[in-house]
């Protein structure tokens, strides 16, 4: 059976991008650049395990992709009666934009130093420290560049809220994604120019119809027919067993 090259093409496509080795296990400063917007002191309140919802509009903002790196920085979680809670956790987000759901793979945010982001619409600041709890989600924007999030959260008791300084900005693509592309295309540019020659030598040493059984069945010889099949000179053969007619 012949795999269509377009089909081979899209899987071997379709494989790279799927790739763990394409993803950052964790994100850094180096993944993420301007266009920022900030919000220090961003407060979530807590209610059953999920914090209400966050509302971002970057539209005013000029992005060089579709590509968003949100970080959640300095994260602080209090119960109900502003008492600090140190037991905690942030399992999940799920983003929302233009009604469509997607839940983006929620990462550590890595800093080597204290780093400070501006944004690019006021004079709002944030400065991001190594040992705080700092996490940070990326995925590619529709157009509108508007979307929600919403955590789901570990230890916090209904009552409860996040504090954290929220900062945006544009995602920088993983280099890394070029390599098994590269080497996934090379391998598929090889199968494809060493697949017709394997098929057409694999078809000339195909049985004709001289070198079957009288009983050999029709199917056979009728596949190797209207395939384009004109090796087989003894058409004498074809006569004898009488199993099948010539078409064409």
């Amino acid at each position: 059976m012949r795999i269509p090259s377009t089909t081979l093409w899209l899987v071997c496509i379709s494989a790279a991008l799927a790739s763990p080795a394409n993803y950052a296990s964790t994100l850094t400063p180096s993944d993420v650049t301007a266009p920022f917007a900030v919000q220090p002191f961003a407060g979530l309140a807590v209610s059953g395990g999920t914090t209400q919802s966050f509302f971002s509009d970057l539209s005013a903002l000029t992005f060089p992709g579709p590509g968003i790196v949100n970080i959640l920085g300095n994260i602080q979680a209090f119960d109900s009666m502003g008492d600090s809670i140190s037991a905690f956790g942030i399992a999940a987000v799920a983003v929302t934009q233009s009604g469509l759901t997607l839940m983006p793979q929620l990462e550590n945010f890595i800093l080597s130093a204290p780093t400070t982001y501006t944004s690019t619409l006021n004079s709002n600041q944030a400065t991001l420290v190594p040992g705080a709890l700092n996490l940070a989600f990326a995925f590619t924007s529709d157009p509108s560049f508007q979307y929600s999030y919403v955590l789901t959260t570990t230890g916090i008791p209904d009552g409860g809220f996040l504090l954290y300084d929220d900062v945006e900005g544009a995602s920088i693509p993983e280099p890394v994604l070029l390599l098994p592309v590269g080497v996934l295309l090379g391998v598929m540019m090889a199968v494809s120019y060493w697949w017709r020659p394997k098929r057409e030598s694999s078809r000339v040493g195909q049985v004709g119809p001289s070198e079957l059984s009288p009983m050999a069945p029709g199917y056979l010889w009728y596949g190797n027919q209207v395939a384009g099949d004109r090796h087989v000179e003894d058409e004498s053969a074809w006569r004898k067993t009488g199993v099948c007619g010539r078409h064409g």
